[in-house]
């Protein structure tokens, strides 16, 4: 099957299972699909379709990625994609109000030789022209990140923060608010308290829902100083759904490197005007 012919049959199965119109059921049969082309022809070839223009990428080992082509050109680089299967399945979403942004997230399976292993995924999506279209996507490691090859051409390795502004301001806002009250506080209870009631957060293969439990899940680990700042955001046109791309540092308080990172973090604005993310995921960056 060539490119253009297998482009064109995956196109109209998502528009056929996806449509807008259709509510989290119709994103998260369209997400599903997705999963099963990626597992058939790869990353690279399954999402060149469904990328919007200025979708982000959140790939293990690189810097954040912003805009279709330049992600093309990171995932072709990828020589080791050709001795793995990659394969992903949702298990919920959200869609925002006026059915024009929607969020899935779900389980990834990565597949060697004999031995898988699972990890998670983020989706984010954009209604466009009846269809649609992926505007941002965080991805568990699918190789080890040194295994990472940066083409030439992706842009800065490191990008300033991003000015609240556009349909996205408010959550741009609401990640700099929760940025500064994790240096004054600390990451376990500045994540307690900008965490939605029903967020949801993956670690070590398991779910951590709602604040108390996401606070918890943090303070058990190592002690550590977080700083970041988002760098990128898109939301639904009302604001109401929508999601930040940002950089981040993580020093641990007992000596040691610091890890250098990126993130994806979704947001939702609530009928009392309160903005509080969703879910959150990350992956390694270069320094």
């Amino acid at each position: 099957m060539d490119d253009v012919y297998a482009a064109s049959l995956l196109i109209n199965l998502l528009v056929a299972t996806g449509l807008p119109d259709q509510g989290v059921a119709g994103i998260l049969a369209q997400d599903r699909a997705l999963g099963e082309s990626v597992r058939r022809q790869g990353l690279a070839r399954a999402l060149r379709p469904v990328w919007a223009d200025n979708a982000v990428f959140l790939y293990a080992g690189a810097p954040v990625v912003i805009g279709k082509h330049r992600i093309e050109a990171l995932l072709a680089a990828q020589p080791v994609l050709q001795s793995l299967t990659v394969h992903w399945a949702p298990r919920d979403g959200w869609l925002s109000a006026a059915n024009d942004f929607a969020v899935t997230y779900g389980v990834t399976q990565i597949t060697m030789g004999q031995e898988t292993k699972e990890g998670t995924y983020i989706g984010c999506w954009r209604a466009e022209s009846g269809t649609w279209r992926l505007v941002g996507l965080q991805l568990s490691p699918v190789a080890p990140p040194a295994k990472t090859v940066l083409p030439s051409d992706l842009g800065p390795k490191e990008l300033p923060a991003a000015a609240p502004a556009g349909p996205a301001k408010e959550m741009i806002q609401a990640d700099l608010d929760f940025a500064a009250l994790a240096g004054r506080v600390g990451a376990p209870d500045a994540f307690a308290e900008f965490a939605a009631p029903e967020s949801v957060v993956f670690g070590g293969g398991t779910a951590r829902r709602g604040p108390d439990a996401i606070r918890a899940n943090l303070s058990a680990g190592p002690q550590a100083d977080w700083s970041w700042y988002p760098v990128y955001g898109q939301a639904a046109v009302a604001g109401d759904l929508g999601f930040t791309v940002g950089q981040s540092v993580i020093k641990p308080r007992g000596g040691g490197e610091a890890s250098y990172g990126k993130y994806l973090t979704v947001w939702r604005k609530g009928p009392d005007g309160r903005v509080r993310f969703l879910t959150d995921a990350g992956n390694g960056r270069p320094r």
